[in-house]
Formats: C-alpha cells, structure tokens, sequence
C-alpha cells in the first residue's frame, strides 16, 4: 500500500482506533467549537503527550482545524500572552 492511500484512510477508521491521537479527536470532534481545558485533553491522550498529538491531529492523515486559543496576562507588572 502506498503512502497516498494511507493518508486517504477515512476519519471514522481513525476515530475507531484505540490510540493518544483517536482519543483526543473524539474528544474535539465532540466538543467542536468548544475550548477544553489542557487538564481535560491530557486525562484521555496522556499528560506529557496531548500537545504532540494535537499537532499531529492538524496534519496527514487527520486534517483536523485545531486552534488555539491565547490571551493577555497581567503579572507582577509583566505583561505576556498565554496560549491555552
């Protein structure tokens, strides 16, 4: 089987799947449009490895719209941005 048709697999197939990956996009699929805390993403794709598998959801063969969210923060007179 060549490359293309692997990245051609279709998302339910994924999604059935059992792994890091399969979990976190059941989790953002059912949640759409909605920001879910890192806490909640990590419990299902496993704490040190939810962001690696998030970006991983944005590419082949996923091609998931994950966005994140960021906002200024105010501290101890230092200003800087947090992404969420």
């Amino acid at each position: 089987m060549n490359q293309l048709a692997l990245d051609l697999t279709p998302l339910d197939a994924l999604l059935a799947k059992d792994s890091a990956c399969s979990r976190i996009a059941r989790l953002l699929l059912a949640r759409r449009g909605d920001w879910i805390d890192g806490h909640d993403i990590a419990r299902v794709g496993g704490f040190f490895a939810f962001r690696t598998r998030i970006s991983d959801l944005r590419r082949a063969p996923w091609h998931l719209d994950v966005r994140n969210r960021y906002r200024p923060v105010k501290q101890d007179g230092r200003k800087f941005i947090i992404s969420e």
